[in-house]
């Protein structure tokens, strides 16, 4: 009998504090900004709302701006400057997926404009950022990949303007969805069973993998 008490006071406080941290949850996502106006834009997927909190676009990796001694991804400052014409100074409305946030307490979420336009997804049709589905997947995952691949078929953007030294195959490692240079420190790494690979960048792309950021295949 001991041991039935012991066990139900114990089933009865993980299930008090399960609820808890569900309430915590919830209460977390009912404070998220659902509307907001743009104060700043730093580059091709991030943001500033008036309230000061940091905005990183879901589903999307624009190609970054130089910084200090690091020189910037080729297109970074058109991709830039297109989020800003699409969002600076306007109100826009915010959606979420599973996770909230970043690495960096920045919130992820897609971001619409007062007509309706998705600008993650506008971002990767005119070709002024990469497809990024984190493991867990995205709710506008299919949306997404066909409007990369369709840049990608049109050669908008990026897809004609910046070149790239051509290998003759790439590695890819199954469940990142990232593709790298054969000699890539990252690509010594794949597990062989995890392992995939490419004879071509564009056949990468046009799967939904997006190039490491080491070796910028």
């Amino acid at each position: 009998m001991v041991h039935r008490s012991k066990f139900r006071a114990a089933m009865a406080l993980g299930l008090a504090l399960l609820w808890h941290g569900l309430g915590i949850q919830a209460s977390d996502a009912a404070a998220l900004p659902k509307v907001a106006r743009v104060a700043a834009v730093l580059d091709g997927d991030t943001i500033v709302l008036k309230s000061g909190e940091h905005v990183r676009y879901l589903g999307i990796d624009a190609p970054e701006l130089s910084h200090q001694s690091e020189p910037g991804d080729c297109y970074g400052e058109q991709a830039r400057d297109a989020n800003r014409n699409w969002v600076m100074g306007r109100t826009i409305r915010l959606e979420y997926g599973r996770e909230k946030r970043d690495g960096h307490g920045r919130l992820l979420a897609y971001v619409f404009l007062p007509d309706g336009t998705c600008v993650n997804a506008a971002l990767l049709k005119e070709g002024f950022a990469w497809l990024h589905i984190p493991p867990n997947g995205i709710s506008r995952g299919a949306q997404f990949s066909h409007a990369q691949r369709e840049a990608l078929q049109q050669r908008r953007g990026m897809w004609t303007a910046c070149t790239f030294q051509e290998e003759s195959s790439y590695l890819a490692q199954r469940f990142s969805l990232i593709f790298h240079r054969p000699d890539c420190p990252w690509a010594e790494k794949i597990p062989y069973r995890h392992r995939m690979t490419w004879t071509s960048r564009w056949q990468a792309l046009q799967e939904g993998f997006r190039p490491c950021r080491r070796c910028k295949p």
